[in-house]
């Protein structure tokens, strides 16, 4: 093992039990990067390093025969100029490792042959010119498939440059990848996606994570998706880390004194690009279901501001009909909805929760998506914000929960053929944003799950459970979470072990998933990095494997995030999409999405993702993102969402600044500083992709 440090490389002898021994320590002064590898083929490792050193330099010292680790004297080779990286790797066919490092003068790579005795000397080739400006990584390896070594170069001015290798040490010119973004100095690459093309990974210290360039085979590359890692991210390794055979990435972030492990998928389904459908003014929650008869999913929204219920009817492709219908009643301002077959007829019925018209209504559908009010449903409060059916009682008829967020209960309505009847209340979370109704106990009664976001007049905040009888009562409500102000909470088996877990979208703390013991009782919860602030959060497994991923819908970034499961009760760092509204461009303003929901819409298997949302310049609309996409990057300096940074993004940015608004915090330290103005100005010359 090697140790740099402002004295010089350290050799640590490997003991064999995972311990290390001290061996020796070379001097350098200043920058210097090493490897032990085998230069000379004679099975013993070697040491090589490129220094900064008399101008700079390539050190290296061959291994000695005997017990133990032993170096022979430094053999020295002149480079034009002080390196800052170096990489080996064969060039030249030759099955001996060449060097190549880039310098701190512009524009050039350095190229060494080794002649198999570990002497070096400049290739025909050297220096490779770059176009771009200076250096920031660069890595060797067979990009286009021919097993000819190729060079792929991270620059300045964010270009990627690859360079093909014609296999005796010559390169071509580059292609050029526009689009880097923020590189810090780390490129490394791999098969990433199990396609069988190597792709590239680079990490940037200013977005906090590492871009992904997907491989396409020739050499080039398409614009990166960034996924998340930790505070100052800067270098990165490659490896096995779980012993599942895939590629993983572990980094290494400077502001935050950590690491960070990604955990390789082997694949790269994720979702397409975002369309949005319109609904009416801001979209509160979202359900679907065939509302119309023929055999395709349709999506019902409940708009506040609008004070409607829209039908967007599908196509089964995934679009849904932009000339929505609002539904045969009025409203006050529902915020919740829910689809169930009332009256046994066979066509989709609608529960509604009419919060600011202070009232709770079922209507039903004539089978082909037209609705009519059919019974306005005495609840106990005057708040109801959402609404859950499921057979309470045993008799197959769907029953009704609504809950209030006033009074903190929710009132039991049971179904007798499609006319229901008040039946009580049960305690639930303070304020409540959300219910489910599950059986979290496997009893064969459906139990009661609420999220709540307050703390007043007493009760439970955070995330409650209250446990069915099977006669249409429950049983004391009991805390599963105690989380600030908890918007949403979805169900599923993250953890593929057959027991029902909880995800919560909590909009001060994040995003948690607390796993069950399969007797309604659950662990601590475990923390996903999933955005700033969710509002909305759902189960569902996006990769087939088995184990349900969260997905949430972020109000702050305006954006979507998937933490994959990794089936043992961790989950992989969370991948980033935009939300898209009017003309495909991501939210960037605060309070825009709404709600989130998982349906197949185009009929593939796979489940899509709906966000409920609006914005300044557009009312209200449901962004559908397909499974089967790229991540979408974020353009982190477009604050005003017209995908293109300008003045007034300077202005708004500003504005976030004085204000104190966590989004401003780009380097994500917690305050408010001139390194966060330096991000955004980074951002800003970077443009959006």
């Amino acid at each position: 093992m090697l140790e740099r440090s402002d004295f010089g490389v350290t050799v640590f002898e490997g003991v064999g039990d995972g311990t290390f021994a001290f061996d020796s320590t070379f001097p350098f002064d200043g920058r210097v990067e090493a490897f032990l590898e085998d230069l000379d083929g004679d099975g013993r490792l070697d040491f090589i390093a490129a220094s900064t050193e008399n101008g700079g330099e390539l050190v290296t010292r061959l291994g000695l025969a005997g017990p133990g680790i032993a170096f022979g004297p430094p053999s020295v080779t002149a480079l034009s100029d002080t390196p800052t990286r170096l990489q080996l790797a064969d060039i030249d066919g030759d099955s001996s490792l060449d060097a190549m490092a880039t310098t701190d003068r512009p524009n050039q790579i350095e190229v060494l042959l080794n002649d198999g005795a570990a002497a070096f000397s400049p290739a025909p080739s050297s220096p490779v010119a770059l176009p771009g400006q200076t250096a920031r990584g660069f890595v060797a390896a067979d990009l286009n498939g021919d097993t000819n070594i190729d060079l792929a170069v991270a620059s300045f001015d964010r270009t990627l440059n690859v360079y093909l290798g014609d296999g005796a040490g010559g390169f071509a010119a580059p292609v050029i990848s526009t689009n880097t973004q923020n590189i810090s100095s780390r490129l490394v690459a791999g098969d990433f996606t199990g396609d069988g093309i190597v792709d590239l990974v680079a990490s940037s210290f200013i977005n906090d994570g590492l871009f992904v360039f997907e491989g396409v085979g020739d050499g080039s590359y398409g614009d990166p998706a960034l996924y998340g890692s930790g505070n100052g991210t800067a270098d990165i390794a490659v490896g096995d880390v779980n012993g599942d055979g895939l590629r993983d990435l572990v980094a290494v972030n400077l502001i935050a004194d950590d690491i960070t492990s990604h955990i390789g998928t082997g694949d790269d389904q994720v979702f397409t690009t975002a369309r949005t459908f319109s609904t009416g003014a801001d979209p509160a929650e979202l359900v679907t279901g065939d509302f119309t008869g023929d055999g395709l999913l349709d999506v019902v929204s409940a708009n506040v501001i609008s004070r409607s219920i829209t039908l967007l009817t599908g196509d089964g492709l995934g679009n849904l009909d932009g000339a929505t219908t609002a539904l045969g009643a009025a409203f006050g301002g529902p915020t919740g909805l829910a689809a169930a077959d009332f009256n046994a007829d066979g066509a989709l019925d609608l529960a509604v929760a009419d919060l600011l018209g202070q009232s709770a209504m079922v209507l039903f559908n004539d089978s082909e998506g037209g609705f009519t009010p059919a019974q306005t449903l005495p609840i106990s409060g005057t708040s109801p914000s959402r609404v859950a059916a499921g057979d309470l009682d045993g008799d197959t008829d769907p029953d009704l929960v609504v809950v209030d967020l006033v009074t903190n209960d929710g009132s039991l309505f049971l179904n007798d053929g499609g006319v229901f009847a008040f039946a009580g209340t049960v305690p639930v979370a303070v304020e409540p944003r959300d219910v489910e109704l599950i059986d979290l106990d496997s009893d064969g009664d459906l139990d009661l799950v609420t999220a709540g976001s307050g703390t007043a007049g007493g009760g439970n905040s955070g995330v409650t459970v209250s446990f069915g009888n099977g006669d249409g009562t429950f049983g004391l409500a009991s805390q599963v979470f105690s989380g600030g102000v908890v918007a949403s909470v979805a169900v599923g088996d993250a953890d593929a072990d057959g027991r029902l877990d909880l995800a919560i979208a909590d909009l001060d703390a994040g995003a948690f998933v607390v796993f069950g013991r399969g007797d309604g009782t659950f662990t601590n919860e475990t923390p996903l990095a999933s955005g700033f602030n969710p509002i909305g959060i759902a189960f569902t497994d996006i990769d087939g494997d088995g184990a349900s991923d969260v997905t949430t819908a972020d109000v702050i970034t305006g954006a979507m995030f998937v933490s994959r499961s990794l089936g043992d009760g961790t989950f992989a760092d969370a991948e980033r999409f935009a939300i898209a509204l009017g003309q495909d461009a991501p939210f960037a303003e605060p309070g825009v999405a709404e709600f989130l929901d998982a349906a197949d819409l185009n009929g593939d298997g796979l489940p899509d993702m709906l966000v409920a949302a609006s914005s300044a310049e557009f009312d209200g609309g449901v962004s559908v993102a397909l499974s089967g996409s790229e991540a979408a990057l974020p353009c982190v300096a477009d604050l005003d969402g017209d995908g293109v940074p300008t003045v007034f993004d300077f202005l708004a940015f500003q504005n976030l600044f004085d204000a104190g608004n966590a989004r401003a915090d780009l380097d994500g330290d917690g305050m408010l500083t001139i390194f966060d103005f330096l991000a955004f100005q980074d951002a800003f010359d970077a443009g959006c992709p």
